[in-house]
């Protein structure tokens, strides 16, 4: 069944992880994230960290990809997250940019290539939420492609990055 088109606008950070945490409720199979460095997602909250795993623990298909342009709020202030990368690192993987993509200034997560988050620049709050929309997600879901394509693993998870 098609989704109806929608979309609805926020401007705020708290509008922007609540957006993130209905995504992230509402995801069946794939997630994929991008983010300058994750720390306005909320999802290293307790609440995302349960959520994240919820979705991951629900069935083995489940994948989700990150690609960050830092990785250091992640790896300073994330021991959760870290966790939950551990515990699922069979259907996780995070990218780092390299620095020829450092002017991409958008950060979006794309859930099942039927709902979009999108915040239109990384220093605002303000972004949309958009479903329904294959042809505007689709062509969101290029560009995380593209930017995967060109990004490299990132994050040792286990202990002395063995």
């Amino acid at each position: 069944m098609e989704l109806q088109p929608t979309e609805t606008r926020f401007d705020s950070y708290a509008g922007y992880r609540a957006a993130i945490a209905d995504l992230v409720a509402g995801v069946r199979k794939e997630i994929r994230i991008f983010d300058t460095d994750f720390s306005q997602t909320g999802l290293e909250s307790i609440a995302g960290i349960e959520a994240l795993a919820a979705f991951l623990g629900r069935d083995r298909g489940n994948r989700m990809w990150i690609a960050v342009h830092s990785t250091e709020f992640l790896e300073a202030h994330c021991p959760r997250f870290r966790r939950l990368f551990a515990v699922f690192n069979h259907v996780t993987s995070i990218r780092q940019t390299p620095d020829d993509l450092r002017n991409q200034t958008e950060c979006f997560a794309i859930a099942d290539d039927t709902s979009l988050v999108v915040r239109f620049h990384s220093d605002h709050p303000r972004g949309k939420v958009v479903t329904g929309d294959s042809a505007e997600i689709e062509a969101w879901r290029r560009r995380f492609a593209a930017i995967w394509e060109a990004s490299e693993e990132s994050i040792a998870v286990t202990r002395l990055g063995l």
